[in-house]
């Protein structure tokens, strides 16, 4: 009794685990990371104010926040004196000593004062300055707008513990899109080219410059190596109705929303062992098709595998989470020349961030995650190679048609020895009995 309602629970666990996701596919879950320049101290002033932190939350509202995204939240500026990349970038901690870290909130609420004290969070000054920081000096700090999201983006990535029993191909976090807010003035030393920007920083006269030239090299790394895996397209959103991608705040601060987007566009076949022709297999009652797709390139991992079998109204589509599809389709669903579409999403583990999903559904990499095959199907289920095997006379072996067609032919062979032999008899006897003649015989009266 106990088994079978364990077995129950599992069942129901898994249906509901897939009416979750079939609802998810439907939801574009978005991660919203807003960055606060901490470097011009002429706005600090207007950077503290509550009412900022109000506006950014209707920001964000506008923006099409909802309880199914993420936020992460942080602040951006290096220390000329103790220059560190490490520290350019820095989480907010909330009053419990939590990171505003792919946090779920809820929209309708006052979700950033829920979090603690304004002035403490948007001013973590401690997490920029080197372990010497004196308050008491006063310390030059610089932006470094060239390099700001692209260094934000790696702040971004998700830094939880993963269970023991975690799958390692499954990001603890991830969303379809990226959505980057830079509260900033925009102001660059003298040129938004990072190549450039860099010098005039390292060679002011306040900065620490032996310090700065020796992080110049693993910095250029990491901005070529980000540079060839993304790009920042100008992100739309609506503020009071109206789409833009900027709003302008007290000062010369303002908001600018910028949408990440992963350069790569692979192809199922090209980060996949999906095989060329689906391996549909005749069961009774329809056909079984059981994949097990693995990724054979390192930056991919597949979330979900989804099939359509049919191109008309009758089309019917299955949904796999993870590279494991198997699945049973009605016989009168399926038949040779039937057309199945495959999509594919796949988590693109780039190193740096770690949270990207390219889904089948995205213009930008549909064309590579769908694929069309025509199934083929070869009739082999036929009893001695002629009959095919009929699911009314599928007694036994349900999925397996050999079984199944050799239980058949030794039945019908032995069916058919029963009567070859019964033949021979009636023939052996036919042709053995002795009918003697009136001629031979002769009946004589005594």
């Amino acid at each position: 009794m106990l088994k079978n309602v364990k077995r129950i629970l599992l069942i129901l666990t898994l249906l509901l685990s897939f009416q979750t996701y079939s609802h998810a596919q439907d939801v574009t879950v978005r991660h919203y990371i807003v960055a606060f320049d901490q470097a011009v101290p002429m706005y600090k002033g207007m950077f503290l104010r509550t009412s900022l932190r109000s506006t950014i939350e209707q920001i964000l509202r506008d923006s099409g926040l909802s309880s199914s995204d993420y936020l992460t939240c942080m602040s951006y500026s290096i220390d000329m004196s103790e220059p560190s990349m490490d520290r350019y970038a820095v989480v907010w901690t909330d009053a419990a000593g939590e990171k505003v870290s792919w946090r779920k909130v809820d929209p309708a609420t006052n979700y950033l004062a829920d979090m603690g004290d304004w002035v403490t969070m948007v001013t973590p000054s401690h997490s920029f300055r080197g372990e010497n920081f004196d308050s008491s000096i006063k310390r030059d700090m610089a932006s470094l707008q060239s390099m700001a999201k692209q260094y934000a983006i790696k702040a971004a990535k998700y830094q939880g513990s993963r269970p023991a029993d975690y799958d390692e191909d499954i990001p603890m976090a991830s969303a379809d899109e990226t959505i980057l807010l830079m509260v900033t003035d925009e102001q660059v030393n003298g040129t938004a080219d990072y190549s450039k920007e860099w010098p005039m920083v390292r060679d002011a006269a306040v900065t620490n410059t032996p310090a700065m030239a020796r992080l110049e090299s693993a910095a250029f790394d990491f901005m070529q190596t980000f540079n060839t895996k993304f790009v920042f397209d100008r992100y739309q959103f609506r503020s009071n109705g109206r789409p833009v991608s900027q709003v302008d705040l007290s000062g010369a601060y303002k908001v600018v929303a910028y949408k990440l987007r992963p350069v790569v566009k692979p192809s199922i076949h090209s980060v996949t062992d999906m095989p060329g022709v689906m391996p549909f297999k005749r069961v009774r009652g329809g056909y079984n098709l059981a994949l097990d797709v693995n990724a054979v390139d390192d930056a991919f991992s597949i979330r979900s595998l989804s099939f359509t079998i049919g191109d008309d109204e009758d089309a019917k589509s299955y949904v796999a989470l993870g590279s494991n599809f198997h699945e049973s389709i009605p016989t009168e669903q399926i038949k040779d020349g039937t057309a199945v579409n495959v999509q594919m999403d796949l988590y693109y583990r780039d190193g740096i961030y770690n949270g990207a999903v390219l889904r089948a559904s995205d213009p930008l990499y549909s064309q590579g995650l769908n694929l069309t095959q025509t199934v083929r199907i070869d009739e082999d289920a036929k009893v001695f190679g002629v009959l095919p095997l009929r699911d009314a006379f599928w007694w036994w072996y349900p999925t397996d048609a050999f079984k199944a067609v050799i239980v058949w032919d030794a039945i019908l062979l032995f069916v058919l020895a029963c009567i070859v032999v019964w033949l021979f008899h009636r023939w052996f006897i036919a042709v053995n009995r002795y009918v003697p003649s009136n001629d031979v015989i002769k009946l004589t009266k005594i």
